[in-house]
């Protein structure tokens, strides 16, 4: 096998091997975003918080303890938005048959670069009574809170470039290599004829 053939499919080997390391090395560790809950400046106890990368299908969830805290660990990267949201329901019956159905929710929208040491959400709500002798509805509404802190929002690709890249060596150290082979086996098999005669 000649030097220039070996060297191609060392070529095309350590790009192989860099193409599946790749994604191991660039991944990041999951970035912990973590905040606070309240209500009328009281800590909520028990609020769902979902954390979402936005553009991506990536959520995570959390629900705010004793102290409206909560915390969660999402796979971002710098560069993404993060829309935190948080939305608790209560329900309760009186004794004429009326049931009034309280919902709190809030939202924040960060950049990761810009994330702040605590994402703090305020909620604000809205209550529905329904009266079963009557069946009408009454609603009392707050638009929710949204707070937004700008930053850029557009997710890199420099893995995609990166992996590309490196597919189009490996592509090269293929074709050099199956090209070299036919050619010097040819040539040989003509000397080795030219020998024996």
């Amino acid at each position: 096998m000649s030097s220039l053939r070996r060297a191609a499919i060392a070529l095309a080997a350590g790009v192989l091997l860099v193409t599946a390391l790749v994604p191991g090395v660039l991944a990041a560790d999951p970035l912990v975003v973590s905040g606070t809950v309240s209500l009328d400046g009281a800590p909520v106890t028990g609020v769902a918080v979902t954390v979402m990368v936005v553009g991506s299908d990536t959520v995570m969830p959390a629900t705010s303890d004793a102290s409206g805290a909560w915390s969660v660990a999402i796979d971002a990267l710098p560069g993404d938005t993060l829309q935190v949201d948080a939305v608790s329901s209560t329900s309760s019956a009186d004794p004429s048959g009326c049931v009034r159905t309280d919902t709190v929710s809030g939202r924040v929208t960060v950049a990761v670069d810009a994330l702040p040491a605590s994402v703090d959400l305020t909620l604000a709500g809205h209550s529905t009574n329904v009266c079963m002798a009557t069946g009408t509805p009454t609603a009392v509404v707050t638009p929710p809170a949204t707070d937004t802190a700008a930053g850029p929002g557009a997710r890199g690709s420099d893995t995609a470039v990166l992996l590309a890249f490196l597919a189009t060596l490996v592509a090269i150290a293929i074709a050099v290599a199956a090209r070299l082979p036919a050619g010097r086996r040819s040539a040989g098999r003509r000397s080795a004829g030219r020998r024996r005669s």
